[in-house]
C-alpha cells in the first residue's frame, strides 16, 4: 500500500476503517515506514512454489519424523537430548551408554557406580586378584 492511498479513510468494511490500513497509519504515527518486501509472500519459487501448507498439512520430512517417534516409542525408546562436552570421547560413552542401560540391571549398576565410583577401582582388584587369596575373596563376595 502506498502512502497516497492510506492517507484516505475510504477503504472501510462495514461502515469502519479498514483494520490494515489503521495498524499502518498507527505505525506510521510513532515513527515507523513502510518497506516493500523483497519477496512477497506466495511468490512462486518462495516456500516450495508460492504454495502456502496449511497449519494442519505437514511436510514429507515432518510426516517421517512423526511416524518414527510413534515406532520408537512403540518399542518403548524416547529421543532425549543431552548437553555433553564437546569431544568424541564424551558422543562415544553417551551412545555405548544409551545402548547398554536398556537393561534394568545395567541401569543399577551405572547408578552404583555414578555413587560410589571407588567401587569400580576396588571390582579391578578382586578380579586381578588370583590362586587362593581370589578364591576367598569371591567367595566372600558370593561372586
Amino acid at each position: 500500500m502506498t502512502a497516497q492511498t492510506s492517507s484516505h479513510n475510504d477503504n472501510t468494511t462495514g461502515g469502519q476503517p479498514d483494520p490494515v490500513e489503521q495498524a499502518l497509519r498507527t505505525l506510521r504515527e510513532v515513527g515507523r515506514s513502510e518497506k516493500k518486501a523483497l519477496v512477497p509472500p506466495g511468490t512462486p519459487g518462495a516456500n516450495g512454489g508460492g504454495q502456502k501448507r496449511s497449519r494442519s498439512e505437514q511436510s514429507p520430512e515432518a510426516k517421517r519424523k512423526a511416524e518414527e517417534r510413534v515406532r520408537k516409542l512403540a518399542e518403548g525408546l524416547r529421543q532425549h537430548s543431552v548437553f555433553t562436552p564437546d569431544d568424541a570421547d564424551a558422543r562415544e560413552l553417551i551412545s555405548h551408554l544409551a545402548a547398554k542401560i536398556k537393561s534394568k540391571a545395567m541401569r543399577k549398576a551405572v547408578r552404583a557406580v555414578l555413587a560410589d565410583p571407588e567401587l569400580v577401582v576396588i571390582g579391578r582388584r578382586v578380579r586381578c586378584l588370583s590362586g587362593n587369596a581370589g578364591d576367598q575373596v569371591r567367595k566372600l563376595l558370593r561372586l
